[in-house]
């Protein structure tokens, strides 16, 4: 396999998840950057508390849209020219999630000032993982339901994914290493987006 090759896979998804959702919309629809309201983030949080929870909602399924079509783009890429190998593609989608989900969070065409990431993700372990795409949602409602608190439920719902994938994760994948490689890196991406507005106030008007 070609480093090219790899490198135009990943940089293709990086594109792809630089598409800035949320500023497009508050910019287009809207007349504003959303970065210069509230609390400056291009976030869902954000969108909500400036534009509202229909805007908010429509830019959640977008980014899960994102997520899920950003993998499948980069198959057709590999289904048109076989770029790599089957064993090597499954890992390299993993690459491209995590490129996918940079490229939303630092995002080329916004000044790298982008979201959190959430979204994008669940879309991306849709297409990984279906399986334990459903117990990462389970798990984050049900946080969000004792706690009222979003983003304490996000890193829940994100820690959950590698806790899957200890225990569950041989019966689920063929390729258990990377997808425990690819997990533990998605939660240490979300935390990190999430850990300094795990002090801000609970969402009241909003829902996963």
């Amino acid at each position: 396999m070609e480093l090219l090759e790899i490198l135009l896979g990943v940089l293709v998804a990086y594109l792809i998840g630089s598409i800035p959702t949320s500023i497009l919309i508050s910019k287009v629809h809207f007349g504003i950057d959303i970065r210069e309201h509230g609390s400056g983030e291009a976030s869902h949080l954000n969108v909500n508390e400036i534009l509202g929870w229909k805007v908010s909602w429509i830019l959640r399924i977008l980014d899960v849209a994102k997520g899920y079509l950003g993998l499948s783009v980069l198959w057709l890429l590999h289904s048109q020219w076989r770029l790599y190998d089957v064993e090597t593609m499954e890992i390299m989608r993993m690459c491209f999630g995590l490129a996918l989900i940079l490229g939303h969070i630092f995002p080329i065409w916004a000044r790298f000032q982008g979201g959190k990431g959430v979204h994008v993700a669940i879309g991306i372990i849709l297409v990984l993982a279906p399986t334990a795409s459903l117990f990462c949602i389970l798990i984050a409602l049900a946080t969000w339901f004792f706690t009222h608190h979003q983003n304490f439920a996000y890193v829940i719902g994100s820690a959950a994914l590698p806790i899957f994938m200890i225990f569950a994760g041989r019966h689920t994948t063929e390729f258990y290493f990377s997808m425990m490689v690819f997990s533990f890196l998605l939660f240490i991406f979300l935390f990190a987006t999430h850990a300094k507005s795990l002090k801000i106030r609970p969402l009241e008007s909003s829902s996963l």
